[in-house]
Order: structure tokens, then C-alpha cells, then sequence
């Protein structure tokens, strides 16, 4: 069975574009996500392998929050940042469900990331 991976991005093309890489490498994408209570319900309903966050977004709830919530239902988080924030590098580092690469995304270590933390 493929590895199942949940994507929640604010600019659904780089969402999709993020999916189709993913696709590539051998992953289901159960969906590309930009609202992030879906992403928590969808979650909860289908429990993904891995779920890749953009720790950018804002809103009523943060995607560094959303990652939280994800992370407690059990499943690891990937998050991906535009700037270096502090918080998610110290817990990627401190937890190993949690992983941070920084935007730009490059495929590859996308790719590792998932692989590392899927075991």
C-alpha cells in the first residue's frame, strides 16, 4: 500500500504542484487542502501517514497550530516555511514526528523528509 499523504497549502497551485511531485514518487495524496479546519476533519476521517503543512498560513487557527492538532491525532507533520521560524526548527528537532524544510520546497528533500520520518 502506498504511503498516504495529507497536503494543507494557502496557494493551492504550489499545493498541487507539491501533489503531482509526490504523485511521482510513489505517494497517495489524499488531497490538497487550503482551509484548514477540512484538513484537521479529513484527518481525524481518513488518518494519512504523513501531512504537509504550510506553517505560513494565518487565520483563526495557524498552520503551525493546525500541525499541533494534526500531530496529536497521531500522524507526523511536515512543515514548510518561507522564513526561518525559530518555534517549528526547535521542535522538528526535539520531536520526530515533526519535520521542517524551508521554501523554496526542493523535491528531493521533500522526498527524504517523508521517507525519514515514515521509517
Amino acid at each position: 500500500m502506498k504511503p498516504r499523504v495529507l497536503i494543507v497549502m494557502e496557494n493551492i497551485i504550489v499545493g498541487e504542484d507539491i501533489k503531482n511531485t509526490l504523485n511521482r514518487f510513489g505517494y497517495e495524496v489524499l488531497g490538497v487542502f487550503k482551509r484548514i479546519d477540512d484538513a484537521i476533519k479529513i484527518s481525524r476521517e481518513l488518518n494519512p501517514d504523513v501531512a504537509v503543512i504550510d506553517g505560513d498560513i494565518e487565520g483563526r487557527i495557524s498552520g503551525i497550530e493546525a500541525g499541533q492538532i494534526i500531530n496529536q491525532i497521531n500522524i507526523p507533520v511536515i512543515f514548510l516555511n518561507s522564513y526561518h521560524h525559530d518555534k517549528i526548527a526547535v521542535d522538528s528537532k526535539q520531536n520526530s514526528s515533526f519535520a521542517y524544510i524551508s521554501k523554496p520546497i526542493d523535491e528531493k528533500e521533500l522526498y527524504l523528509k517523508i521517507r525519514e520520518i515514515l521509517g
